[in-house]
């Protein structure tokens, strides 16, 4: 009977060390906070974040065992903002080498508008112009208008970044809002 309670303990205790190890180097969950990913991500949503898109790194930590890829484009990432400390959730505008220029409502990378707010009208706007440096993004909400990101914080080193998001799974509005947000998060160049 005592070796019984030994191996039930035992494997107990492994599994709960291997969640840990899984959910500290693999996967992670995050609540949106903000509505500054309008219309891809909404205020409630909760979505998973793959921590080894782009590095392996030791559980609970940001020591970076071995990095696998860098960010693209339009990759939905969450990370540490530079100033605060604090986990913010935007999408990759500007990756090292990109010229950006941008102000309050517009933002152009490598000459070309991005975000939902963009058309072909020109803009009478004072730009302020950036080139993103080497091992740094340039990280935007993609409600441009109500984003705090790399306008007010400066470029993110990608030693911030803690994974992709990959997936809308739940919306703490209620299971209606839930089933009608539920889906993969949408990268785009």
């Amino acid at each position: 009977m005592f070796n019984k309670i030994v191996v039930v303990t035992i494997n107990i205790v492994a599994a709960t060390a291997l969640i840990f190890l899984l959910r500290g180097s693999f996967v992670e969950a995050n609540q949106i906070v903000s509505n500054s990913m309008l219309p891809e991500l909404a205020k409630g949503d909760l979505v998973l974040v793959n921590r080894a898109s782009y590095a392996i790194r030791f559980p609970f930590t940001n020591f970076t065992l071995l990095n696998l890829s860098a960010p693209a484009r339009g990759d939905v990432v969450t990370f540490l903002q530079p100033k605060t400390g604090e986990l913010y959730i935007k999408r990759v505008a500007g990756i090292g080498g990109d010229e950006s220029r941008y102000s309050k409502n517009s933002i152009i990378v490598n000459g070309r508008r991005y975000g939902e707010e963009a058309d072909d009208k020109p803009l009478n706007v004072r730009y302020t112009k950036l080139i993103v440096p080497e091992d740094y993004f340039f990280l935007v909400g993609d409600n441009i208008s109500a984003s705090s990101d790399s306008r007010s914080f400066g470029s993110v080193h990608i030693s911030r970044l803690v994974g992709k998001a990959e997936m809308r799974y739940l919306n703490l509005d209620g299971l209606k809002k839930s089933l009608e947000r539920f889906g993969f998060i949408h990268s785009f160049q």
